[in-house]
């Protein structure tokens, strides 16, 4: 697994650390890393939390924040912050201080630390490695170890959530990609990814606990899929009888 992760950080001029490894940065709260930005995604609980501390429907935040689009590769709803002005500066960004400071999304907390994740498909071990981005803003008059930057970010080194998370884009990549290698029409690929965006992103009242409406929404959006494979998959083999 480990190679698996040296090939995906090519071209991200990142380097791979340790979570004990230091690095020097100080955040000075100059904005920068907020602008010029395109890339801030969300996952359904950085949604979640972000609403929930400006006191919002999941949904209302999302509307008046993010903007959805379908992932070229992943072909998933992907949702980001969406960027605004000339600068493109990140829509929470107000006098050069963040909104939602104490909520701020996971690739927030950790900047300039990244992470990623690999799992294998056999033995489902999963593996984590860290790496430090290139640093755009700042100082260097702090020093700190990568796992002492997560922890007062407030960032598990366990995150249960992360690995399900990518354990569940990884099957919803798949069967995604069979629904539309199926010549299903568009239209049905459309209704899919909006039923997906639902489940996977608004379905979550910020009043209960998000890990259980997590989960709730991850069975009823696999079942969705896997009924719609099948018939799909029926309907492929009856064209292919008719042909």
């Amino acid at each position: 697994m480990d190679e698996v992760i040296k090939e995906a950080i090519k071209g991200y001029g990142a380097k791979i650390v340790e979570l004990d490894d230091r690095f020097e940065f100080h955040c000075t709260q100059c904005g920068k890393c907020c602008t010029n930005r395109e890339d801030i995604l969300l996952t359904p609980r950085d949604l979640f939390r972000a609403a929930k501390e400006l006191n919002m429907a999941v949904k209302d935040f999302f509307s008046e924040y993010c903007e959805k689009y379908i992932g070229d590769n992943s072909r998933l709803p992907v949702i980001r912050l969406k960027p605004r002005g000339t600068i493109r500066r990140c829509s929470l960004l107000e006098n050069r201080r963040c909104r939602i400071h104490k909520s701020k999304p996971v690739i927030c907390a950790m900047f300039p630390v990244g992470r990623m994740v690999a799992i294998d498909q056999e033995s489902g071990d999963k593996k984590t490695a860290y790496l430090i981005n290139p640093i755009i803003c700042g100082d260097k008059s702090e020093t700190h170890t990568v796992r002492g930057w997560l922890l007062e970010g407030g960032v598990p080194l366990q995150d249960e959530f992360f690995y399900k998370w990518h354990e569940q884009l990884g099957e919803m990549h798949m069967k995604v990609k069979t629904i539309e290698g199926m010549r299903s029409s568009a239209e049905v690929v459309h209704i899919t990814w909006d039923l997906m965006s639902i489940l996977l992103y608004l379905n979550y009242d910020i009043a209960e606990p998000f890990d259980e409406q997590f989960d709730h929404n991850m069975h009823h959006l696999n079942k969705m899929l896997d009924g719609l494979l099948a018939v799909e998959g029926a309907d492929e083999d009856e064209r292919r009888e008719e042909s």
